[in-house]
Parts: C-alpha cells; structure tokens; sequence
C-alpha cells in the first residue's frame, strides 16, 4: 500500500471559524497517527528563509568531526547543540543510532530554576 505525506493548511489553524480550526487539530491528529509526521503549508515562512537555514545546516555538517565536538552538551544530556553519531540508541537496544543531529529548544528565563535533565 502506498502512503504519501499529510500536507496541512495552516491557515486552517488560525481561521476565525472554529469547524476549521477544529479540522486542522484533526489533521494533525490524524497524520501523527497514521504516518508519524506531515508537511505544513500556508506558514508564511519565506522560501529564502528555507534555503538558507538548509545551506547553514549543509555547512555545519560538513565541519570536521572536531569542531562539532566542540558543541557537545552532555552536561545537560545533550538536549541542545550538536549530537555525534553513537550517543543515542532506541529505547531497549543497545545498538547506538547511526544519525548525527544539532537539537535545539527555547531558552529558559534567567530568573527562573535551571533546567533538568535525567
């Protein structure tokens, strides 16, 4: 059976009609389900905006190996920064993942308590 990718009209989200916004919560309820993931159309992101952070991304993976070491965050279980390939493994198997990644989240305030992690 084949399957292709969810595409969701975010303009849905942000209607004045509640039917719409009530159909795009059901979309992505539906795609995360049935697929795992969709594409979102209508954000309003510019394609420039697109392109460049695909070139930034481009160029920090073809850094050597060292220097993107050098943003390893394993004081807060790397939950932001680069990710080297063999730190992270499927829940119950020791097998490390064979992917490489830069995570990153919003910023904690500075008044409030640092951040946990397990």
């Amino acid at each position: 059976m084949s399957r292709s990718i969810p595409s969701i009209d975010f303009q849905l989200a942000l209607s004045e009609a509640k039917a719409d916004r009530q159909r795009f919560i059901t979309e992505v309820g539906d795609a995360l389900k049935d697929i795992g993931f969709f594409a979102l159309t209508n954000h309003g992101i510019p394609r420039s905006l697109i392109d460049e952070t695909y070139a930034q991304c481009d160029a920090f993976f073809d850094l050597d190996e060292s220097t993107k070491r050098s943003y390893l965050q394993p004081e807060i279980g790397h939950q932001r920064g680069y990710t080297a390939f063999g730190i992270e493994h499927a829940k119950d198997n020791p097998a490390p993942d064979l992917k490489e990644f830069w995570q990153t989240g919003r910023k904690y305030p500075a008044e409030g308590p640092p951040p946990t992690y397990p």
